[in-house]
Parts: C-alpha cells; structure tokens; sequence
C-alpha cells in the first residue's frame, strides 16, 4: 500500500516486528504506533457521531447528537459500509414539537454490555440549548430481536434543563448504569430493576471542569464564537470489569477521579462518596475513557491527537497517535476486548469554534486543523498492536 489517502495512519510495523516487541516486552514500555488504512471502519464526509459501539457477533452501532442542521439519523448500524437507522426509522424521526418520549432527540452516546444488549443514552437537549420536556431517557434494545426491551425515562429532578447526559456503562452483575452528566457536572445511578435514578456529586468540584482549563485541540483555541472558554463537566467515563469501580473525568479537565461502586448504590451522601473518591492525579484532556481487562485505562487526548494509556502503576504512554485522530472521543471494546474501536467527531472543526483564536499546536506532532467539518471516522486498532497487553 504505496498511496495513503491524506490525513489517514501510515502503517509502521509489520507482524514480523509486532512479534518481536512482544517478546522483548516492548509494549510494556509503551510502542508509539500509527495504523493503516486497512483500519478504517466507517467514514461520513458531512455527518457528526461521537459514540461508536460494538456487538458480540460485531456489529457496529454510531450515534449523531442533534448539535448542528441538517439532521437525520440519531443512531445507526453500520453494515458492508452503509449506515441504516436504527433499531427503526420511527425512533429517528423526532421532529420539534413532537411528543419525545419514544423517539430519539439528541443522541449522545451509545454503549454494548456484556449480555448484548445496546444502549443509547439520550440527553434530550438538542444544540444543547436545554432539555426538552420528557426527552431524556435511556433506551436498552435487545441485538438478538432488535426490538426496544425497556425505555428509563428521566425526571427534571434527574436531567435538569440544564443538564447533558453524556456517557453510559452498565454493570450487569449487579444491575446498574452510571452516566455522567457533562452539562452540569455529576454522575447519574440507575436502579435498572426498579427504574429509579439518584444523582451523586451533583456540581462537586471533582465532576466540575477545571479553571484555566482551556484546550487547544490542533490549532483550534477552544473559544466559543472566540470569546468564551469551552467548559465541559464530567464527560469520560470507565467501568472496571469486575464492576466494583468507576472511573471518570470532566473533559476541560486534567484530573481522572475514581470511586468503589459501592458508594454510588448505597444510602451515602454527596459528602459521604466525595469522601471515598480517589484522586488518581494529573491526566490529559480527554473526551472518552475505557478501561480493558487488566485495569489499564486509555484516555483520548484531544491536545495529542491520540490515545493514551495509564498503566497499573500509574504511568501513561501512547498507544497511536495520528493527526486522522481529530478530536479522539468515543470508545469500544471488540468482544474479545483485544481490538479498540474509536471515533472521531471533530469538534474543533465546528462551527462553535469558527472564530477560535489559532495557535501553535501543544504537541509538535500535531498538524493545524483545516477550516473544514469532516469526515467523521470511525478506527479500529487491532489486537497485533497491543501486543497482548489488553488481557491479564
């Protein structure tokens, strides 16, 4: 493969040399890989995802927030190259006005658990402006019949107009979801046998983005129409396998907090968690978090163009980085958990920042971002570039 389409990973190693860094333990030592064009997934030249998702059998699933018009799908199967709504067109057809309550408004994310079952956590506040009445909900769909299994509607109480669902891990085991809540900063725990909904740190300062937090991302100062500081509260966030953690940041933030599960289920007050939440210290800005069966967490670096990983005695490196990585922000597990899809939604190339001041970028790997909106992409990296290090 001699001509790489622009702005996509140029291959580095063969499997011969994978091989060999394996067995010298380089990937413990953090192997800075770029990948080929044979790992493209899914490419839209004009249409906006962040969250991306994948089945057991493989399927993939992207989902697009209502943030900018024209507007189509909320969430989408990706099959032989094509999208198709998803699980129907009548969910996808919410029009302004409409009743909300069974169909999608604003998708932000989208998330498979270890039973099959897709999630699509719907904030319900288009352009973010607020939410509307009866819009925000999360939704859980069987994959083995594609039918809607069960809809948890949310309260003004649980999503406020103000607030911003943004992310969704579901703890199987023990029968629970958390999300994070990005516009005013928190966490959300739902009962998902009973239905009912708490928020947890609500506005605490550990779900809150950090002062002079301000990222530049490519260039792009992110400075909405140029004057004011992009804030973005509790965006990312990571279930450890056994369920009995949860990781997670504020996006215009450099601090990745972790809490015991237990804390967030049981009859404790804000006080009582703030107590038991461990700060984990300095981060990088990041949108996504995962975390893979060792406890490693990744972290996609919006000011590096890349994805990076906190190993279990805290130290970080980078797994790939590339400049077709514009604004890294969603990830998911193959089944297997030894491939890692991820999205790219550009939000720096948005029309919010069009009057951004440009800058030096952070990293000298970096390239200035064009004054263009796409495409939006979807990567895999698969298991040869991590060497086996995903797994115990």
């Amino acid at each position: 493969m001699t001509n790489l389409m622009s702005g996509v990973f140029k291959v580095v190693a063969v499997m011969a040399i994978v091989a060999c860094v394996a067995m010298l333990g380089g990937c413990a030592g953090g192997p800075k890989w770029n990948v080929g064009e044979g790992q493209l997934v899914y490419s839209s030249p004009d249409r906006q995802f962040t969250g991306v998702a994948v089945s057991e059998r493989g399927r993939v699933f992207v989902n697009y927030p209502r943030w900018h018009e024209p507007y189509t799908n909320a969430v989408e199967e990706i099959k032989d190259g094509k999208p198709r709504a998803y699980p129907d067109a009548a969910w996808n057809s919410w029009k302004p006005g409409e009743d909300p309550s069974s169909k999608f408004v604003c998708v932000q994310s989208v998330h498979v658990d270890d039973m099959d079952r897709l999630w699509i956590l719907d904030p319900g506040s288009p352009q973010i402006a607020g939410v509307v009445p009866g819009a925000a909900k999360l939704v859980c769909v069987d994959l083995k019949t594609d039918r809607v299994e069960r809809v948890y509607r949310f309260s003004d109480a649980i999503a406020p107009k103000s607030s911003y669902l943004n992310d969704v891990r579901v703890d199987t085991k023990r029968g629970y979801a958390y999300m994070t809540d990005s516009g005013m900063g928190g966490l959300v725990v739902l009962n998902l046998s009973s239905g009912e909904a708490k928020r947890v740190l609500s506005a605490h300062p550990v779900t809150l983005g950090e002062k002079g937090v301000v990222p530049v991302v490519q260039g792009v100062l992110t400075m909405i129409n140029g004057t004011d500081p992009l804030v973005v509260n509790s965006d990312g966030i990571a279930l450890s396998r056994e369920g009995d953690l949860l990781y997670f940041q504020a996006l215009t933030a450099r601090t990745l907090y972790r809490v015991q599960t237990e804390y967030l289920r049981g009859a404790f007050s804000d006080e009582q968690v703030a107590q038991r939440v461990e700060n984990l210290g300095r981060s990088v800005v990041t949108d996504g978090l995962e975390i893979d069966f060792r406890g490693q967490v990744y972290f996609s670096s919006l000011e590096q163009s890349a994805i990076v990983v906190r190993s279990l005695d805290g130290t970080t490196y980078t797994l790939a980085q590339s400049n077709a990585l514009a604004w890294p922000d969603s990830f998911a597990w193959s089944r297997s958990g030894e491939s890692l899809y991820v999205t790219t939604s550009r939000i720096h190339q948005s029309a919010w920042f069009d009057k951004a001041p440009r800058m030096k970028t952070l990293d000298e790997k970096q390239e200035p971002a064009p004054k263009r909106r796409g495409p939006f992409e979807v990567y895999v990296i698969p298991p040869e570039i991590f060497c086996g290090t995903t797994r115990p």
